[in-house]
């Protein structure tokens, strides 16, 4: 056994594991740090985010009917299919529009279009996406058709 004599030995109290365990749980927890001042850089980023949503969104404004039109007709619509039939309307397809697609906003209007419930994706039984290969690209292209509540 272990005697307490010293001179505090009436003020010194075992600490109960069973409470003051937990005491470390029952804080309040410290206020979070304040958010990070946006660097120039993330400033930038949201900029061109926002100029380029601005100079997409009038394309994607033209291109939604020419979209529905072809699905509409053809029973689906593709990237390809969808480009094919906006070529001779003027106003759908930016002038620039050439060979280099890359960063389009073909794949944003077809995700708002989704998004919106006017189309979706055409999928298999277990749940995939069916895609179509273009030769003339030599690239696949996601089939969309009408969703159920618009046709």
């Amino acid at each position: 056994m272990t005697r307490r004599d010293h001179a505090h030995a009436d003020e010194y109290r075992r600490p109960d594991i069973g409470t003051d365990g937990l005491a470390l749980f029952s804080q309040p927890a410290e206020s979070p740090p304040p958010p990070p001042e946006p660097s120039a850089r993330a400033d930038r980023k949201v900029k061109a985010r926002r100029l380029r949503d601005a100079r997409w969104r009038r394309w994607i404004d033209a291109g939604k009917p020419v979209a529905l039109a072809v699905v509409r007709a053809n029973g689906t619509v593709t990237a390809e299919s969808f480009r094919i039939a906006a070529e001779p309307i003027p106003g759908v397809l930016p002038p620039a529009y050439g060979d280099d697609r890359t960063g389009s906003y073909v794949s944003s209007m077809f995700a708002e279009m989704v998004r919106d419930g006017t189309l979706r994706k055409r999928v298999r039984e277990d749940g995939s996406v069916v895609k179509e290969y273009s030769e003339t690209n030599r690239n696949e292209h996601v089939i969309y058709e009408l969703a159920e509540r618009v046709a």
